[in-house]
């Protein structure tokens, strides 16, 4: 007969009777762990019958849509498509002239390389998962009614790094 394996809690002891901040935070790290774990594991599965959006497509005159419902390839395509608006940003603001100031711009144009290395790596993996990729959308930057504008002109140095971190902070909270 085959004997069960035990699992030991080191100094258990300090479950039934935490003392100091540590005893508590592993206390709270136990506890959510087992308390999250079986959510986690379940969530898990087979993405494989996945297939990429069909409609509606970028540059057709309707909004893009991206259903989250169809997994970890949908996943992909919202960070593909925010990280193509990074990119075009970027090299638009790279090369209009007298926007950046002289000694910010080896910087820029650097973040403008690695958005653009992001956009080929997110594209070779939505690929690698057997998915195309969706396509460009068209990114119109100009001001429409009541929404203020952008035109990549020199004076707007202020207004691009605060576009530039609302698309950065947009980026790592999605």
């Amino acid at each position: 007969m085959s004997q069960r394996p035990t699992i030991t809690i080191p100094d258990a002891g300090i479950l039934a009777a935490p003392r100091t901040r540590r005893d508590i935070l592993k206390l709270l790290a136990v506890g959510g762990t087992l308390m999250f774990l079986p959510a986690a594991l379940s969530g898990c599965s087979d993405d494989n019958s996945v297939t990429p959006p069909s409609e509606p497509q970028p540059n057709s005159g309707s909004p893009l849509a991206i259903d989250f419902a169809k997994g970890d390839i949908a996943i992909l395509q919202f960070a593909y498509a925010l990280e193509q608006l990074e990119a075009e940003f970027y090299q638009r603001c790279v090369a209009a002239p007298g926007l950046i100031d002289a000694a910010d711009r080896t910087i820029f144009t650097h973040i403008s390389g690695h958005e653009t290395v992001h956009v080929t790596a997110l594209q070779s993996l939505i690929r690698v998962k057997g998915a195309t990729p969706i396509a460009k959308p068209a990114f119109d930057f100009t001001a429409k009614g009541n929404l203020p504008g952008f035109n990549f002109g020199a004076g707007q140095y202020e207004t691009f790094k605060v576009l530039a971190m609302a698309f950065e902070d947009t980026g790592v909270r999605a």
